[in-house]
C-alpha cells in the first residue's frame, strides 16, 4: 500500500515507534539545517568572495531553484528507487556537497555546490512523510508528523544559535565541513538501522498534473504558500544581514536576536493546530498573513526595542499559516491528486519564497534601501490575506 501503513490494526502505542520516527526526523533535521545554515553566514560569506547584498541573496535563489527541480522529480525518483533509497540519497547528497562547499575557491563553484546541494536537499520531504505514515499505524500519524516536523523548527534556532556560539572561533568553512560529515553519519546510521519506506513511489502522469495546474485555486494557494514561506524563510535569510548593515548590531548579536526568535514558534507549530480546530483554515490562514505581513512592515520601519519587539513577533505569527494552509488543501483537492498538487504548490513556493524574496532583499539593499524592500514585502503580504477569501473550502471542511 504504497505510502500508506501497512500495520493500521496494530495496538502498540507510539512510544514503540518513536526510536524509527526519531531517526527519520534526524535526517530531516541535518537536511533542514544545510538549507538554513548560509542565511547566518552570509556576511562573512559575502564578504570572502566580494559580493554585494543582491549576489549573496542569488546564491539562496540557486539554491532553491535546486530545491524546487528536485521536489518535481521527487516522485520519478522515488518510483526508481524506494523511499527509503531516495532518502538515504537525499542525505548522502547533502553530507558531500556541504563537505565540498568550504573548498569553493570562487564564486562559479559556490553557486554550482548550492545548486547540488539544493537538489539533495529536495529530494526528501515526499519520501521522507510516505516514510513515517509507513511506519506508524494510521492512528498515530498525527504524532508522528509532529515530531517530524520538530525538525525545521529545531533549525530555525539552532542554525543562527550555531553561528553566534562559534563566531571567532570555528570559521563558516569549518561548520559546514562539520555539518556534511554529520550528515554523512546519519545516512549511514539510516542504511543500518532505518525502518520503513520498503516501496517505490508513484510518479505523476501528464494528464494529472495539466489537470492541477489548470485550476485557479492550485495558484492561489501557490501564492498564498510563497507569501507565507517569504515571510518565514526570505525574512529569516536577510534579517542578520539586515541587522549588521542598516541597525549596527555585530554579527554575533544579530544571530542571536534570529534564533530567541524562532523559539516561541516550538509551542506555536503545536498549538496552531488547536487554532484551525477551533476558528478554521481560512480564518487562521488571513490572520497569519496579516499579522506576519505588519510585522514585516514595522522590521523595515523601527528602531531600538521596537524592531527587537517585531523580529520576535513576526515569526510567531507565520508559522500558524501551513497546518492551516495544509487543512485547505486537504479540502480543496481530492485524496487522489492532493499529493501531486503539494508536491507542485511547494515548489513554487519555494522559488519565490526562499530565491526571488532573498534577491529582492539584496537589491534593495545594494540600493541603500534596505528597510523599504521589506516595508514593501510585508505590504504585499498584508494585500495578499485578502485573496484568502477566494478559496473555495467545501461546506463542512472548514474546521479540520
Amino acid at each position: 500500500m504504497p505510502g500508506g501503513c501497512l500495520n493500521t490494526a496494530d495496538s502498540r502505542p507510539f512510544v514503540f515507534f518513536l526510536s524509527s520516527v526519531l531517526l527519520v526526523s534526524l535526517v530531516f533535521f541535518c537536511n533542514f539545517m544545510a538549507r538554513l545554515i548560509l542565511p547566518p553566514f552570509l556576511v562573512p560569506v559575502e564578504r570572502e568572495f566580494a559580493l554585494s547584498h543582491g549576489q549573496a541573496g542569488g546564491l539562496l535563489l540557486l539554491m532553491s531553484l535546486g530545491i524546487s527541480f528536485s521536489l518535481l522529480l521527487s516522485g520519478v525518483v522515488s518510483s526508481w528507487l524506494t523511499h527509503s533509497r531516495t532518502i538515504v540519497l537525499s542525505s548522502l547528497g547533502v553530507g558531500i556537497t556541504l563537505l565540498l562547499l568550504p573548498r569553493a575557491g570562487g564564486t562559479h563553484e559556490l553557486q554550482i555546490l548550492l545548486v547540488l546541494m539544493g537538489l539533495a536537499v529536495g529530494l526528501y520531504l515526499p519520501s521522507g512523510v510516505s516514510t513515517i505514515t509507513s511506519i506508524l499505524p494510521s492512528r498515530h500519524w498525527g504524532k508522528g508528523l509532529a515530531v517530524h516536523e520538530m525538525a525545521p523548527n529545531l533549525s530555525f534556532i539552532l542554525a543562527p544559535a550555531l553561528a553566534a556560539g562559534v563566531e571567532g572561533v570555528f570559521t563558516w568553512r569549518e561548520v559546514f565541513s562539520g555539518l556534511g560529515a554529520a550528515s554523512v553519519i546519519v545516512s549511514l546510521v539510516f542504511i543500518v538501522w532505518g525502518q520503513g519506506g520498503n516501496f517505490t513511489g508513484d510518479a505523476p502522469g501528464p494528464a494529472l498534473i495539466r489537470n492541477i495546474l489548470s485550476r485557479s485555486q492550485f495558484w492561489l494557494l501557490a501564492f498564498l504558500f510563497a507569501a507565507a514561506v517569504g515571510t518565514t524563510f526570505g525574512i529569516y535569510s536577510m534579517l542578520p544581514l539586515y541587522l549588521v548593515e542598516v541597525h549596527g548590531l555585530s554579527s554575533a548579536w544579530a544571530n542571536k536576536v534570529l534564533s530567541l526568535s524562532r523559539v516561541p514558534c516550538l509551542i506555536m507549530a503545536w498549538g496552531s493546530g488547536l487554532l484551525v480546530d477551533r476558528i478554521g483554515a481560512r480564518p487562521t490562514i488571513w490572520g497569519a498573513l496579516t499579522i506576519s505581513g505588519s510585522m514585516t512592515i514595522l522590521i523595515g520601519s523601527l528602531s531600538g526595542p521596537g524592531l527587537h519587539i517585531a523580529v520576535l513577533l513576526q515569526p510567531l505569527s507565520a508559522v500558524c499559516f501551513f497546518p492551516a494552509a495544509f487543512a485547505a488543501i486537504s479540502s480543496i483537492f481530492d485524496f487522489r491528486v492532493r499529493n501531486v498538487a503539494i508536491s507542485f504548490i511547494v515548489p513554487v513556493a519555494v522559488v519565490l519564497g526562499t530565491g526571488l524574496i532573498p534577491s529582492g532583499l539584496g537589491w534593495f539593499g545594494d540600493a541603500g534601501h534596505f528597510r523599504l524592500g521589506f516595508a514593501i514585502w510585508g505590504v504585499i503580504c498584508v494585500s495578499g490575506a485578502f485573496l484568502v477569501s477566494l478559496l473555495r473550502i467545501p461546506e463542512g471542511d472548514v474546521r479540520i
